[in-house]
């Protein structure tokens, strides 16, 4: 793999692992559309100019192939043949909605069902943005549930049109971080959401180093602590002897000569 004199990167694309096939599920898009994207990208540069141009249609817009530039044609050929190999149910009546050669067209018909949200859509992906499932409290569950909650909101903003307040994200941040920083969090004044989240997860992150540094150091005070517990070596142990050899020696009595 290497880049060209014009700086796109020059991939054989027997080399590139194909996309999963999409079955037309909406929990499936995301994931999917992200993959295949990047797939059609990597291994065409024209087609990543062309996609880049369907993302600035408006929903009502039409892509006929007949007005395409030739670059263009060659792209949305290459589209609708990978498509057809990628898509199955809900999603291949999509492609055979368009016409025969139009993959481009089909692109667009595929993110306006799948990222121009319905109103019932909306309100139940918001809905789980502003009352999400409790985060983890250990440091990798936490991030975690973090990025997963964030890519939900970036796709509300997408279907949406607009963006998720920045307080509101700052608020649902500050309920859902973990226990030992919540505090720090009221006391400290943040200039927006991202200035918040790099603070919480510098402290997950370094609550997880100091774990692991911890993890490796054993308690110097252990076996103290188990000494005295159980009269070992030290300790009450020695103490308790003492104690018996004093009063035994107490005991006997005195020879006088």
């Amino acid at each position: 793999m290497m880049a060209n004199g014009a700086g796109v990167l020059d991939v054989d694309p027997r080399l590139v692992g194909r996309p999963p096939v999409f079955d037309g599920s909406e929990a499936a898009w995301q994931d999917w559309s992200f993959q295949t994207r990047a797939y059609l990208e990597v291994v065409d540069p024209h087609v990543a100019e062309a996609l880049e141009l369907i993302d600035n249609l408006a929903p009502a817009d039409e892509v006929p192939f007949a007005q395409l530039n030739d670059g263009n044609k060659a792209a949305a050929r290459k589209v609708y043949y990978i498509l057809t190999q990628l898509l199955k149910g809900p999603a291949l009546l999509e492609l055979r909605r368009v016409e025969r050669g139009n993959g481009l067209a089909c692109w667009h018909l595929l993110q306006m069902r799948y990222e121009r949200g319905t109103t019932s859509r909306l309100a139940a992906t918001l809905q789980g943005i502003l009352r999400p499932v409790k985060f983890p409290e250990d440091s990798l569950g936490f991030e975690n549930a973090l990025k997963d909650w964030e890519l939900t909101v970036n796709r509300w903003e997408s279907m949406a049109g607009e963006k998720l307040n920045d307080q509101v994200k700052r608020q649902i941040l500050q309920e859902q971080a973990p226990h030992g920083i919540r505090m720090q969090l009221l006391l400290q004044t943040f200039l927006d959401y991202d200035d918040m989240r790099t603070t919480v997860l510098n402290f997950v992150v370094t609550s997880r180093d100091w774990a692991k540094t911890l993890g490796k150091q054993p308690n110097p005070h252990a076996m103290d602590v188990d000494a005295i517990s159980k009269g070992g070596k030290g300790g009450k142990g020695k103490t308790k002897d003492k104690s018996k050899a004093k009063e035994k020696a107490e005991e006997q009595p005195l020879i006088h000569i």
